[in-house]
């Protein structure tokens, strides 16, 4: 596991002091695929995409089956990073029960308190309706035919591709498509 860099430490403190739970330590590179073994992604402890790996094309030349392989490869490492997060943390018995509990409603789901919503909540926390409608960061190809969207928690909210370029593409122009998108996604850590 090469070590996060100062970007890296910074984005996992940052989604640590967010999301206020142990499912973010800094732990090992996380891979995971989508159920064809098309795509494969290697993801941080920081949720950035390091490495991407298009092993066959078939199923991806078209803008859907492409976001649909990149989004179970993105969930399949996220949740391997999330799990040794937990296991790091010492946590993760507490949440299989949890988990357990709540699939046989056995637990009741506690959604907490809702988050202020008001003007002066959101003065104290920093933000306002302005910086909290800012765009999500963007990625894109070299040759832009390729572009990738994330939410501010670093998930992945779309992959949309140029169609004419996409049915013709070959497996390394993919990941180097690919990889130079989710790259892009970090300009401004």
């Amino acid at each position: 596991m090469p070590p996060l860099d100062a970007g890296g430490r910074r984005l996992l403190e940052h989604y640590r002091l967010r999301e206020g739970h142990v499912a973010l330590q800094d732990v090992p590179d996380a891979a995971g695929s989508d159920d064809e073994g098309r795509i494969g992604l290697v993801m941080d402890a920081a949720r950035r995409v390091r490495e991407v790996r298009v092993a066959d094309t078939r199923g991806l030349t078209t803008p859907a089956g492409l976001s649909a392989a990149v989004g179970q490869a993105f969930a399949t490492a996220d949740a391997a990073r999330g799990v040794a997060s937990l296991e790091r943390s010492g946590a993760l018995d507490e949440w299989i029960e949890q988990a357990a509990g709540y699939a046989h409603r056995t637990r009741r789901i506690d959604p907490g308190s809702p988050p202020g919503v008001s003007r002066e909540a959101a003065l104290r926390r920093g933000t306002s309706r302005r910086s909290a409608r800012s765009p999500h960061p963007r990625g894109s190809s070299a040759n832009g035919y390729l572009e990738i969207v994330l939410d501010p928690r670093g998930d992945l909210l779309e992959v949309t591709a140029d169609e004419l370029w996409l049915s013709a593409v070959r497996t390394e122009h993919l990941a180097r498509a690919l990889t130079e998108a989710f790259d892009d996604t970090r300009q401004g850590e």
